[in-house]
C-alpha cells in the first residue's frame, strides 16, 4: 500500500521507514545478507535473500522468520513473490531460477538458465517469468510448468533489463 521504505546496506542492515513521516520503525541486521524485496501479499512481510544461497520470509511485526528456503549452491541477489502470492521466485549465481510455494516452502520449479541471470521479473498476467542472462539472452519460462516459452538474442546487445508494455504483447 505504499506506506513503508525499505533501505538496506552491505553490512547487512535493513531498515523500515515510515513513508508519510518519515521516522524509522525498525532496523534489522542479518549476516550474509544480499538482498530483500516486500511480500506483494502481506505489507509487513520481507523476503530476504543470502550468499549461502536460502532465502527467507520474515514478519516484521513478529520480528521472526516465517519460512527458509534452501536449494541453492551460490548466492541468491533476489527473490519476489508473484502477484497472486503463490510463489517465491528467486533467482543465484549458480544459475538457476527457482519457483517456490510460497505456503509450504516446497520447490516446485528449477529452471537450469545456463548463464547468471542479470534480471528477473513476472510477466504481467502471472503466467511467466522473464530472465535475461550476462550472455545477452532473453528467456521466458512458464511459472506452473516449467516450461520455455521463447528465447531471444540478437548477439549484438547484452540486455540487462526488460520491461513489458501495459498489454502484456511487447518486451522493451
Amino acid at each position: 500500500n505504499g506506506k513503508y521504505i525499505m533501505t538496506g546496506s552491505d553490512s547487512g542492515s535493513i531498515k523500515i521507514w515510515d513513508k508519510k513521516v518519515g521516522s524509522l520503525l525498525g532496523n534489522l541486521s542479518f549476516d550474509g545478507l544480499c538482498g530483500s524485496n516486500f511480500s506483494s501479499v502481506q505489507e509487513n512481510h520481507i523476503i530476504l535473500t543470502f550468499t549461502d544461497g536460502s532465502i527467507k520470509l520474515l514478519d516484521i511485526d513478529a520480528g521472526k522468520i516465517l519460512l527458509e528456503l534452501k536449494g541453492h549452491n551460490d548466492v541468491v541477489w533476489s527473490a519476489e513473490e508473484s502477484f497472486n502470492g503463490k510463489y517465491i521466485i528467486s533467482e543465484s549465481d549458480d544459475e538457476t531460477i527457482k519457483v517456490w510455494d510460497r505456503q509450504t516452502g516446497n520447490l516446485l520449479i528449477n529452471l537450469d538458465i545456463g548463464a547468471r541471470v542479470t534480471f528477473l521479473m513476472e510477466s504481467k498476467d502471472g503466467r511467466n517469468i522473464i530472465a535475461t542472462t550476462e550472455f545477452g539472452m532473453i528467456q521466458i519460462w512458464n511459472i506452473e510448468t516449467g516450461e520455455l516459452q521463447l528465447k531471444l538474442a540478437d548477439g549484438k546487445n547484452k540486455e540487462c533489463i526488460v520491461k513489458e508494455s501495459n498489454d502484456g504483447k511487447y518486451l522493451i
